[in-house]
């Protein structure tokens, strides 16, 4: 016990170290405070694994890992808005346009003026302002924010999977479960940018493990995390609301009266936020135009027109296309980011080069694809049902986007995860048949990224996600 202690300390000193070299590597912002806040943003993911899940040796070390990896993504990041551009802490220069509206409706709140941000977009502004109220507000401490969002996400998602599987032996569920989650490179890379999709993580997160706690027992702290996070959502991203709505009534089913008149006056409120918010016009979409150009590096580029070569305009096709084109457009949003162009979303910041790591991505969907067509219907009904609403959302959003905005799918990832954990654990990836899957899908992947490389530098070289 005592040597795992000390290893333990030995690997929150390294993790400490490599961020603190990352700070003075990459200088912008005040390196002792943004350490402190750094180590604040951990200790209270740190608090919450101890409480929520079921903490182990190998747990521990994937949440510093994770808050490792998280650390050098800021200190680039701020280098890049303030060093790099001719920016400071309090002035970054964010060239990306929901970064930069994010930050003006923010000072604008905070000075009592009008930002002059479209109505729709002042909601991930106006939370931030109320994050950094009374002022001044400075790029690396909303992003330390976003920071310990995806890590608290990443610990409900381990502490959701042992409550969806309950008998299997809960540390090394929660560790898998973590592990997953944290090795979706485009995942982890939205702690380190200022958009809203970190939040937007942490609150599906959450909703998943009270939704997955509810189906046991009563309690009261689940159902006001899940009011919590409708409330959030209603200010940052009110079409959320609905999908939040379409979960707690996948997993009403089999819950006693008690906890489904207390889901239902959750459904009641958040229907309610979200008709009040479309009628005020505080409405943000969660999918958006997906033909919009993309100002990269001061030249605008459009960003789908290799797609539109290929397949013609998403958005002007008819109903009947778009779902015969659906398995076109879930692959192609499953492929999204592509393993090459790692400059491509540099106007995010340069931590955005490490969602192109797209690989483990790849591995844990080849397990998730199995998982949906071997072994669903034998799973724990909870895990089944979480699966369900993860794959039903990803479908949807493909179907709305065409499967171009890969990112609008990376909060439904704590609702799939459990899936793939209990899918490890269960021993159920030893058996023959999953080995020969694996092997068939690993060549298929080969051939797919191929076939997108080959199309996307005949149809638009040097454009979007070419070579």
């Amino acid at each position: 016990m005592k040597s795992t202690s000390t290893n333990l300390y030995a690997c929150y000193t390294a993790a400490l170290a490599i961020a603190a070299a990352a700070l003075l590597v990459f200088p912008g912002a005040s390196v002792v405070h943004s350490l402190l806040k750094l180590a604040g943003a951990g200790f209270l993911a740190t608090l919450l694994y101890r409480r929520v899940s079921a903490p182990s040796f190998w747990g521990h070390c994937v949440l510093t890992g994770a808050w490792t990896l998280l650390a050098i993504g800021l200190a680039a990041n701020v280098w890049y808005f303030t060093s790099y551009s001719g920016g400071t802490v309090y002035d970054p220069v964010l060239i990306n346009d929901d970064a930069a509206s994010a930050w003006r409706q923010m000072q604008a709140v905070l000075s009592g003026q009008d930002s002059g941000v479209g109505m729709s977009r002042r909601g991930y502004g106006t939370f931030l302002a109320l994050l950094a109220w009374p002022g001044p507000a400075d790029i690396a401490s909303e992003l330390c924010f976003n920071v310990l969002l995806i890590l608290v996400a990443i610990v409900l998602t381990g502490a959701a999977a042992v409550r969806l599987t309950p008998g299997v032996e809960p540390q090394r569920t929660a560790t898998a479960a973590m592990l997953m989650t944290a090795m979706v490179c485009y995942f982890l890379s939205t702690g380190v940018i200022l958009i809203k999709d970190a939040l937007i993580c942490a609150i599906m997160a959450s909703a998943v493990y009270a939704c997955a706690g509810l189906r046991s027992r009563f309690s009261w702290a689940d159902i006001a995390l899940v009011f919590a996070g409708g409330l959030v959502a209603a200010l940052v991203r009110p079409n959320l609301l609905p999908l939040l709505c379409l979960g707690l009534l996948i997993f009403a089913p089999g819950m006693d009266r008690r906890r489904i008149a207390a889901l239902g006056a959750c459904v009641a409120v958040f229907a309610a936020l979200y008709f009040i918010t479309r009628h005020i016009g505080l409405r943000s979409e969660v999918f958006s135009d997906t033909h919009t150009p993309m100002v990269e590096m001061g030249t605008e580029q459009p960003r789908l027109e290799s797609y539109n070569s290929v397949l013609g305009n998403y958005n002007e096709l008819p109903l009947w296309r778009h779902i015969v084109q659906l398995p076109v457009s879930l692959a192609l949003q499953f492929l999204t980011p592509l393993p090459w162009a790692f400059s491509r979303d540099v106007v995010f910041g340069p931590s955005a080069a490490f969602a192109h790591i797209s690989f483990p991505w790849y591995a844990l969907g080849g397990i998730l694809l199995y998982y949906a067509a071997a072994l669903w219907r034998r799973s724990p009904r909870g895990v089944a049902l979480s699966f369900g609403y993860g794959l039903l959302l990803t479908v949807l959003t493909a179907f709305m986007t065409g499967g171009t905005i890969s990112r609008y799918c990376l909060p439904w990832l704590p609702a799939l995860v459990p899936a793939a954990a209990w899918a490890w654990n269960s021993g159920s990836l030893r058996r023959r048949s999953f080995k020969i899957w694996y092997v068939a899908y690993a060549l298929l992947m080969a051939v797919a990224l191929c076939t997108a490389f080959a199309i996307l530098n005949r149809y638009n070289p040097g454009g979007w996600d070419a070579k």
